[in-house]
């Protein structure tokens, strides 16, 4: 059996219904949902993104922003969330395994899974490794300080090495 990886939304799906003029505009919530996070951890680094301002009601504005003004701010980010197109390079299948850029990547608890560890052990053993072979020890894929993804073939040098 063959794994395909998912295919992203299409960005389009969040633009906000009522833009200030015909174009594709989203709202914070809207950018939230194109770059797959929080609303609350897109809310810290809005103020980087340029952005047009619609009167909503008497005296509240709301701010509405570009695909090209997302980009440009994920680019600038140490860990890029989308793709050039604006679509999300980190996809999770239905059955619950990540993707990223359509290649198949582990956390650290499938991983350990995968080498018959448990999660404490290899990450003990990653601590310890990770200045000799940064290469198989360093997550090839990190988000921020919380998701670090490793490959198939990083996990096959860890078991190999065992």
């Amino acid at each position: 059996m063959t794994e395909t990886p998912p295919t992203a939304p299409d960005p389009y799906d969040y633009a906000h219904p009522n833009p200030p003029d015909d174009t594709h505009l989203w709202d914070l919530y809207g950018v939230a949902q194109v770059l797959g996070l929080r609303y609350r951890t897109i809310a810290a680094g809005k103020r980087a993104m340029p952005y047009r301002e619609k009167q909503i009601g008497r005296g509240q504005k709301t701010r509405f922003y570009s695909l090209e003004s997302i980009i440009e701010w994920d680019k600038m980010r140490d860990t890029r969330l989308l793709d050039d197109e604006g679509r999300q390079r980190i996809l999770t299948d239905t059955d619950g395994r990540t993707w990223v850029d359509g290649k198949r990547v582990y956390t650290i608890k499938d991983a350990a899974e995968y080498l018959d560890m448990t999660h404490d052990a290899l990450r003990a053993r990653i601590y310890r490794m990770k200045k000799l072979d940064a290469d198989t020890y360093l997550p090839a894929y990190k988000v921020g300080n919380r998701y670090s993804y490793y490959t198939q073939e990083q996990i096959d040098t860890m078991k190999g090495e065992r």
